[in-house]
């Protein structure tokens, strides 16, 4: 199986790199409590949340929010529990790991 690396960033702002190479969707649900909804923040990276994230009213995710905002401007939506990130989807559709250049780049600003 091919290691695919993702991000966890929690609402308390710790940071987990995983790897969600072996049963992806099971892995991602478990790290956002619930089911999933992904976000395409660009070609090559994917937000997962908790897709009631909202409505079970989870926590403000202030790192993640600055993810979002970066790429879709301020005041757009707001991001609630856990999020994770993975890289974007290969031919055939299926979720890529993260290059280290996107894991150094999700993992810097949460510094901030």
């Amino acid at each position: 199986m091919t290691r695919k690396t993702a991000v966890i960033i929690r609402t308390n702002h710790v940071i987990e790199v995983i790897d969600i190479g072996d049963n992806a969707l099971g892995k991602l649900q478990g790290a956002v409590g619930g089911y999933v909804q992904a976000i395409d923040l660009s070609d090559t990276v994917t937000m997962w949340l908790n897709e009631e994230g909202k409505l079970t009213g989870l926590p403000h995710n202030l790192l993640g929010q600055m993810h979002w905002d970066k790429a879709f401007g301020p005041d757009t939506d707001t991001v609630m529990g856990d999020v994770v990130f993975t890289g974007g989807v290969d031919d055939e559709g299926d979720t890529v790991g993260l290059t280290e250049r996107q894991l150094s780049d999700l993992t810097a600003i949460a510094v901030l």
